[in-house]
């Protein structure tokens, strides 16, 4: 009888063993880590994504952690209700319960994990999208820029055709001079 089972089934009153009890307060933690699971993902950046991630791997972390405790306490409830406790239908009802609570918890928390790596993937090849774009629209820029020029050498040497194509004498001197120079 020094064994924390047996101790808890010798209690005066009937009443369900602290373990048992704590079971809800475990339940009320699942039920918690699961609408944190249930969040959408919506990360604008690449940086928030992570620090999703992040978040999420430490959860994923606490659930491994106390998913020993739970088949601990699973493994309790089980010992209560094989030894005909007197609170053996609620100790059932309830290890049920957080049973399935915890297999929902544990579902939700490998969907939102692919959420976040398909957002971070996502979000990654979004960014090699904007670089490649990028690069495009600055060849852009400099292919305009070389076509800026090049109307504009043209205007250039049409005027100094032009100019060199005059028959007409020069009425000055300076003219003259300019357009020898020219040539």
């Amino acid at each position: 009888m020094n064994d924390p089972v047996s101790r808890s089934l010798v209690s005066s009153d009937g009443a369900a063993p602290a373990s048992v009890q704590t079971t809800s307060v475990k339940e009320s933690w699942v039920i918690e880590k699961q609408r944190i699971c249930r969040a959408e993902v919506a990360a604008k950046n690449l940086r928030a994504v992570m620090a999703l991630r992040q978040k999420h791997t430490a959860l994923l972390h606490e659930l491994r952690a106390r998913d020993l405790v739970a088949m601990r306490h699973r493994g309790q409830g089980q010992s209560l209700i094989e030894s005909k406790h007197p609170k053996s239908g609620e100790i059932e009802r309830r290890l049920a319960s957080l049973s399935q609570q915890w297999d929902v918890l544990r579902q939700l928390a490998t969907d939102t994990d692919k959420q976040l790596a398909d957002a971070a993937e996502a979000h990654q090849e979004l960014l090699k999208l904007s670089e490649a774009r990028r690069l495009q629209l600055e060849d852009a820029i400099k292919l305009y820029s070389l076509f800026a020029e090049w109307d504009d050498f043209d205007k250039w040497i049409r005027d100094k055709e032009k100019m060199l194509r005059t028959d007409e004498p020069q009425e000055s001197v300076d003219n003259a001079k300019r357009l020898y120079e020219i040539c």
